[in-house]
């Protein structure tokens, strides 16, 4: 006979939303492509009648609802994901530079000025790189939806004691101190259209590997945030200095 323990309802409850959400993206992919094609024909049909003019803004509309939707739910599921982490000894440098080369298109349609100021040296450390990348381009986004109309964005690498720290400032609008602790939780945004989940997983792959993520910002002026990573498996904790 079969000693079976119950499961972990933490466990369990991320698995039945995991599961819900994907449940949720097929209906949701067969709405997108349906209102584009409804679009399309609204599109072929204006002729400058206002009626269709009216009908083709309202599906526009809808579109944008959707992609949103699909968005949240993205990012719902790799919050929820099991994170099974491969980690490898790799260059915290080198993977900052294959990010910064993937998102330096977008940061140019964005108007984002990417800078990076990384440790001459290697910075060898236990990570699992693409979560690391997935980590910071959190920190990315984030940093280039406080920028609204463009700016600075800074990266810059150190070793610090036995951790690798990474800051990641910009110079947006920056964070009201009585929102700094809520920043990490998850679905709390402070803009209009953040999902809320991307500093919360940051957070969590952060501590996945055994590391720390501080912030710091001044409202006006713009906002860092901070990554401190253990170079070695047997690095207890990560200090600021």
């Amino acid at each position: 006979m079969q000693d079976i323990q119950p499961n972990n309802p933490l466990e369990e409850l991320s698995q039945l939303t995991g599961g819900l959400a994907h449940e949720i993206r097929n209906p949701l992919s067969t709405l997108r492509v349906n209102l584009q094609l409804l679009a399309e024909d609204l599109d072929e049909l204006d002729g400058g009648n206002d009626h269709v003019r009216r009908s083709l803004t309202r599906v526009r509309t809808m579109q944008n609802e959707v992609s949103r939707l699909r968005e949240i739910l993205d990012d719902f599921i790799r919050f929820v994901g099991q994170h099974k982490l491969s980690l490898e000894i790799r260059d915290i440098n080198r993977i900052i530079e294959e990010l910064v080369e993937f998102y330096e298109p977008q940061a140019a349609r964005k108007k984002v000025r990417l800078m990076t100021r990384l440790h001459e040296g290697p910075l060898a450390a236990p990570v699992d790189a693409d979560l690391i990348k997935q980590a910071l381009l959190n920190l990315f986004l984030n940093a280039q939806q406080a920028m609204p109309e463009g700016g600075d964005l800074m990266v810059r690498t150190q070793p610090v004691g036995e951790c690798v720290r990474i800051d990641v400032a910009d110079t947006g609008v920056g964070i009201p101190p009585e929102h700094l602790e809520q920043v990490f939780h998850a679905y709390f945004s402070t803009k209009k259209n953040g999902t809320g989940l991307g500093l919360a997983m940051t957070r969590r792959i952060v501590g996945e590997h055994g590391g720390r993520i501080l912030v710091e910002s001044q409202p006006g002026e713009g906002t860092q945030f901070s990554i401190l990573l253990p170079m070695d498996a047997s690095v207890r904790e990560c200090r600021e200095t």
